[in-house]
């Protein structure tokens, strides 16, 4: 399914790197907020974090699906204390 994707939304981008390179969306986790105070502190904690960089977000809060689905969707790249970075 990766490969697919990638061929389908990142075919034109022939640099730097194949189609895959640019996939932001193989590692996943979820986090579950009770209220909008919650996500914004964690979202706080985020900026406020040098290792952590939001690199694309989707606010579905503001344009649900036509399903009615609302999430918030980031990605995120995250450096490691030796210098290796992360697009999760």
């Amino acid at each position: 399914r990766a490969s697919e994707k990638a061929q389908a939304d990142y075919y034109s981008k022939q640099e730097p790197g194949p189609p895959e390179s640019w996939l932001y969306d193989i590692v996943r986790g979820s986090v579950l907020f009770d209220n909008a105070d919650q996500l914004l502190d964690f979202l706080e904690f985020i900026c406020g974090d040098e290792s952590i960089e939001i690199v694309r977000s989707t606010n579905r809060f503001r344009n649900p699906t036509l399903s009615g689905y609302r999430d918030w969707n980031l990605q995120l790249q995250i450096i490691t204390d030796d210098g290796i970075k992360h697009i999760c």
